[in-house]
């Protein structure tokens, strides 16, 4: 019985020792290398064929109908766009291309702004341009009918204010009334002059950083995963083979 095998008894199999350690790899080192090369290969092909994906982020300031409110609410705003617009700008685009995207909808700070997001290669950039473009203009239309209607209300009282000035007569009895309708016309006036259409802020701006891990520390865990599969399917081989001589030897003293 060798050296490295006299740790093995009936029942009572020791802990391997360092020098059997460097004996298993050295006899099986012809498995180890195998074991760790062909996963290594591979997944480092799959890692160089791979496209790192990029995140591409469009900005929309909605219209508003003060300095501080929306023509709508956000809220609102987004569910048009996850119900309506986006569905139908993919469905027109996306069929002619065979490719599939998703595009995240949410609201950015306290600033009232609209962000679309869609991660997808770099080869994906042209459509992903031109699917936030189509949803995006779908919502300008809708805010700029919104807002015409506003204005509109507003115009009509303008007029109503503008013929109720006329109407009222001056003297020290409608002086007041004439003061406060010329108030108001000045205040719908300026309501009218702050209403602001919506505007698309950057247009499916790419990352500066590839999304997720990089090629480099993807390689590098497929390396020390690949290394540390073969270490233990080494490892364990060569504990089967001296248990199975450990048993053969055991037979024949029998």
């Amino acid at each position: 019985m060798s050296r490295a095998d006299q740790g093995f008894k009936s029942g009572d199999i020791e802990a391997i020792s360092l020098v059997a350690i460097f004996q298993a790899f050295f006899l099986w080192k012809y498995l180890f290398l195998s074991s760790f090369l062909l996963p290594l290969v591979a997944g480092g092909l799959l890692v160089g064929l791979s496209e790192e994906k990029f995140s591409y982020l469009t900005l929309i300031k909605p219209a508003m109908v003060s300095q501080a409110r929306p023509v709508e609410p956000l809220q609102a705003s987004i569910m048009r766009l996850e119900r309506d617009h986006i569905p139908d700008a993919i469905a027109e685009l996306e069929g002619s291309r065979g490719e599939k995207l998703k595009v995240s909808v949410y609201g950015v700070g306290s600033d009232d702004l609209i962000a679309l997001s869609t991660t997808v290669p770099r080869s994906g950039e042209v459509l992903v341009r031109e699917v936030h473009e189509t949803a995006v203009s779908g919502l300008i239309s809708d805010h700029l009918k919104a807002l015409q209607r506003v204005e509109e209300r507003l115009n009509l009282q303008i007029e109503a204010v503008e013929q109720g000035i006329k109407e009222t007569p001056g003297g020290s009895g409608g002086d007041a009334v004439l003061a406060s309708l010329i108030e108001r016309r000045s205040m719908l006036l300026e309501r009218v002059q702050s209403l602001d259409e919506a505007t698309v802020l950057t247009l499916a701006r790419p990352g500066m950083e590839p999304e997720g891990l990089s090629k480099i520390i993807k390689f590098a865990v497929i390396v020390l995963a690949s290394l540390l599969a073969a270490m233990i399917l080494t490892l364990f081989v060569d504990f089967l083979a001296r248990v199975r001589r450990e048993m053969d030897a055991v037979d024949c003293n029998e």
